[in-house]
């Protein structure tokens, strides 16, 4: 008996719905499962470029009012559903499985009392912040980003982590008129070193608090305040924003059931995404890199896949983006042997014209003089990123997922889109629940 699926895409992430869209569209008949059912965050993303948008038009003098913002962000998360909710999934011709669903041995999905069966599963990441272990944070609660602007601003915010998403809303909260106090930044510096010293002088000067490594030891209650007790003496704050680095938990999945390690780490793959069963696949919580794992979980030749760029972007203003080693990455693996260049960012013609003197350029080559690393900071970073990669016009550091797959497909000749559909339909006809049997 032959299987339904070509692929299962496991997990509600940002990443995981743009994989499936663009997997349909290679002519996979694909289905996806929801992780745990609980609220859905996929839209973060859109809400936290909205988020920075807003905080530089309180740059620009020109600050929306807060109900007015409030609006700008509930209609981002209305785009958002209308292109990748499951209405729209469904509508594409998905098979959408919104309940939660769990591995069960050898290698199907038991959702809603239907147990699925694929050529291949891909497991996205998920996204939902790390909850530290502060004595009392769970009992006098927290808010997650994603939430914030479903309630009225508060005067005074602590934010507890300091990835990419913590600064920029650390940088947007500030210009709107709230004191922010992040905690901690050692985050910030794994991008670059100097860039990272460079992000925190710049939100120090927009008047962020920064409070470094400084431990919480435990949180309690106020009136009406939240109070956090520190070494230095305790902080009153209004709310208490969650944005540490995502952890994963396999008994969300039921991993250990199919035979599959996993820890505070992720589960255990290879470089290619593939576990140690063959037919389960994860991919990193962001889309290019989610396509590229569904590329190789499809089965498509080597030549037919396009790797996903190893990018990094912040949206702060001004904008960070990374390509490729750090410095301290390059010299663990050349040696001091490496050649690093740097440039401020004034020195550009275009940085002098608009009187821009923010930023950092750093360039770092191997021995040979091959570029193993690009690090920008500046007003335009992404548009010289792309011209330093040539990356295609028109198309950004971080493209949108339909931008992304519609270069795909528009750079496939039509015979390779036969082929593709053609050795999808032979997978689905060719594969039989024996197979799941043998592993």
């Amino acid at each position: 008996m032959a299987v339904d699926h070509n692929l299962l895409i496991l997990g509600g992430s940002w990443a995981g719905r743009p994989a499936a869209l663009w997997a349909l569209r290679q002519g996979a008949r694909v289905a996806w499962v929801n992780g745990d059912g609980q609220t859905d965050t996929s839209c973060w993303p859109w809400l936290l470029q909205g988020w920075g948008h807003l905080g530089r038009l309180a740059a620009q003098g020109k600050p929306l009012a807060e109900n007015q913002g409030r609006l700008y962000l509930n209609i981002l998360q209305e785009r958002w559903d209308a292109r990748y909710g499951c209405a729209a999934l469904a509508q594409a011709g998905v098979d959408v499985m919104p309940e939660p669903g769990r591995l069960i041995p050898p290698l199907a999905v038991e959702t809603a009392g239907r147990r699925l069966r694929a050529c291949a599963y891909v497991l996205v990441e998920p996204h939902l912040p790390d909850i530290p272990e502060i004595e009392g944070l769970r009992t006098v609660g927290f808010c997650w980003p994603w939430d914030l602007h479903r309630h009225p601003l508060p005067q005074t915010v602590a934010i507890l982590g300091a990835g990419a998403a913590a600064v920029i809303m650390a940088q947007a909260l500030q210009r709107l008129g709230v004191q922010v106090h992040l905690f901690p930044l050692a985050e910030v510096n794994r991008v670059d070193p100097e860039i990272g010293l460079g992000i925190e002088a710049l939100l120090q000067a927009e008047g962020v608090a920064l409070h470094g490594e400084e431990p919480i030891t435990a949180i309690a209650a106020g009136t009406p305040s939240k109070i956090l007790h520190r070494p230095a003496g305790p902080l009153r704050v209004d709310e208490i924003i969650l944005a540490t680095q995502p952890v994963f938990s396999g008994e969300t999945w039921g991993i250990d059931r199919v035979g599959v390690g996993y820890g505070r780490q992720g589960i255990r793959r290879n470089a290619w995404g593939r576990t140690r069963q063959r037919r389960l696949w994860v991919a990193p919580p962001e889309p290019w890199e989610a396509q590229a794992v569904v590329q190789r979980a499809l089965g498509q030749p080597p030549w037919f896949q396009r790797q996903s760029p190893p990018l990094q972007q912040i949206d702060l203003d001004p904008p960070v983006c990374c390509w490729g080693l750090t410095e301290i990455q390059a010299r663990q693996h050349y040696g001091n042997r490496i050649r690093v260049e740097r440039l401020p960012w004034h020195r550009l013609p275009l940085a002098q014209w608009e009187d821009d003197s923010i930023g950092l350029i750093k360039v770092i080559r191997q021995p040979a003089g091959r570029l193993v690393g690009v690090h920008l900071w500046g007003s335009r970073a992404a548009e010289l990123m792309a011209q330093v990669l040539g990356r295609p016009a028109g198309l950004g550091v971080n493209p949108s997922w339909g931008e992304a797959a519609g270069l795909l497909d528009n750079s496939m000749p039509p015979w390779q889109q036969w082929f593709l559909q053609t050795l999808l339909t032979w997978q689905r006809d060719w594969t039989t629940f024996r197979d799941f049997d043998r592993g």
